[in-house]
Order: C-alpha cells, then structure tokens, then sequence
C-alpha cells in the first residue's frame, strides 16, 4: 500500500468518524391513547407537532412540555405550514379533510374537504400552495391558503406516499406501489415525468438536498437510494432496516436520516460529489417515522413499549398493539 492510499484510507476514516456518535440524548414521555404518522418541527417557535390518530400533539423541541393538542381529527397523518404564517394544516385521513388550525390557540378554523384518505402534505415555496397526496383516490389536491379553497386536483399513477419540492417549480412525490418517483410542475399543477426507481421497491419517506437537488428516498426493501431530481437516474443506493417509513435531511448539517421500524437509523452525509454511510444507529422497534430538528440536529422519533407480538403480527411496528400510556419521544443526537 502506498502513501497516498494509506492517507486516502485514513482521510476517509476521520471523515466517517466526524459523524459518528449520534445516540439517545433523551425521551419525552407523553403517554396518551392511539398510534402515530408524520410529524414535523417548527424550528423557530421550538414547537414539535406529533399526528396521533384523533389529534395533533404540540410538544417543546427542547424539553418535551406538552404545550397543547389539535382535537377532533380523525386518522391524523402529516401536518404542514407556510413559513411566517399564524396557521397550520394537518390531514384528517378518515374525514376526507384537511384541517387550517390557528397556531396561536391550536383550534381548527376552517375544514377543507379533499380526496380520499389524505395523507402526506407539503407546502410548495414556489407556488405558495399546499399539497395533498390522497392515498384512495390516487390524486393531489392544490389547496390556497389565502383562500382556503381546492383550486387543482392532480391525477396520479397509482397510491402517493410522502413528497418533497426544490423552491424551483417542482413537487416530487413517491408513488408507492408502482416503485416510481413523480415529478409534478407546482406552476401549472401537471404531471411531467415518471422516474422509476429501480431497485427501490414500495418507496415511502422522501427528502430533497437544497443545494445539490438531489432526492434521498426511503424504499420498504430494506434499501434506500439517492435520485438526481432533474433526470430521475439513481445515484447511489444504500441498505436500510426493515419497515423504512420516513426520510429528512439537515440541510445546516448535511445529513440524511432514514428511520426504520425494525429500531434502525441509518445515517448519510452529502459530500461534494456523493453521500456516504456515516452511521447506523439502534433506535426501538416501532420508531419509524422521524423529524429532524434543524437548529440543533437533534432527531425526533416517536415511539411506545409493544405487547408481546402475536404470530402473523408485522413486527416492524405497524400493528402491534401499544402498551397503554407508554408513547414517547426518542430524541437523539450527537454525543459530541
């Protein structure tokens, strides 16, 4: 081996253990009845927002106080704002609604009726509107939050999971039992390409790197890759835990954290030119879903103590039955 290979080695050794050492800073033990979805952080306000089934729980980013509940959802899944705006939205899945909710009071203002079963939602910089990917029905509906009206309704190939945009007229949104990632042009509210994302199978969570646009997306075949946005080619692919259901990127930090219901974080860092595996991080069995928080790069992972699984049970967390009163927030983060 010689000198340059040895320092080649040893530069990409002190790279990857740079990253290294996210583990568990805490848990914010919230209790209350029902399972969980998405959920999303509020960087500036410190505001935490957890869809629970029937509601919205508002917790502190930085010390898990309960600061209040969204009530009267039923099937709660994604939540979504415009930045500097006094409300919130948040899918209803089993109402066929969307809910505009005041920030201030957590009170629902206005009910938005949409297409089945919502479930993910976005709010695209560019077009000023917010998105919702109708899991039954296959479609998007465009609503205006100055008017609080459908305006576009958007034909989609088959069953929307999460999505993501680039801030430059572009929605992507994966679309999960055809393995495909469609790209919807957010200033005419048209589908205009199909990426197939081969060999990402049953693709779920999704986020996008400001900078280099590329799209990092969590695959239900224990693999996750990492998509040129403009052209749809896949760049890089990485194994994953079982029961992958969410994907978010620290664009201060440049990681990518991709949660796994098996009680797997795998952890990316962007480079120049590609990601790299930094780590992979035990977590619990169930924490599947994740945000990131971007001030401090601290994870958010909800969680619960499981009864003992059944035989037929998925045990990647989807539908064992929680212990009552043991839901939680795993925080982790870096040990440095």
């Amino acid at each position: 081996m010689n000198m340059m290979t040895i320092l080649t080695v040893l530069l990409s050794s002190l790279s990857l253990n740079a990253h290294a050492g996210t583990k568990e800073l805490t848990r914010f033990k919230l209790g209350g009845e029902g399972g969980w979805d998405y959920l999303a952080v509020e960087p500036v306000a410190r505001k935490l927002m957890i869809a629970r089934s029937d509601r919205i729980m508002v917790i502190h980013a930085d010390t898990g106080a309960l600061l209040g509940e969204v009530k009267d959802l039923d099937g709660a899944h994604g939540v979504a704002w415009q930045p500097g705006s006094k409300t919130i939205f948040a899918t209803s899945g089993k109402s066929n609604e969307v809910m505009e909710i005041d920030a201030a009071t957590l009170k629902i203002m206005h009910k938005i009726k949409v297409g089945e079963k919502p479930d993910a939602i976005y709010y695209d910089s560019f077009s000023k509107m917010i998105f919702v990917f109708n899991g039954k029905s296959k479609n998007a509906s465009v609503i205006d939050p100055a008017t609080l009206k459908v305006t576009h309704t958007i034909e989609l190939s088959g069953k929307p999971e999460f999505a993501a945009g680039d801030g430059e007229g572009r929605v992507y949104v994966n679309i999960e039992d055809k393995n495909e990632v469609t790209v919807i042009d957010s200033a005419h509210f048209k589908v205009t390409h199909q990426y197939p994302l081969s060999p990402c199978e049953e693709p779920t969570g999704m986020d996008i790197s400001p900078v280099s646009k590329k799209l990092i997306v969590g695959c239900g075949n224990e693999t996750s890759v990492v998509v040129n946005s403009k052209n749809g080619i896949v760049l890089q692919t990485f194994k994953t835990g079982k029961g992958v259901d969410a994907v978010a990127y620290d664009p201060v930090r440049k990681m990518a954290y991709i949660s796994a219901g098996e009680g797997k974080l795998t952890v990316l860092k962007e480079g120049k030119k590609d990601f790299t595996l930094a780590e992979t991080v035990t977590t619990v069995s169930g924490a599947r879903t994740l945000a990131v928080d971007s001030k401090t790069g601290n994870v958010f992972l909800p969680a619960a103590e499981f009864e003992p699984i059944k035989p037929g049970e998925d045990p990647n967390g989807h539908s064992k039955k929680i212990k009552p009163g043991s839901f939680y927030v795993l925080v982790v983060g870096s040990s440095k």
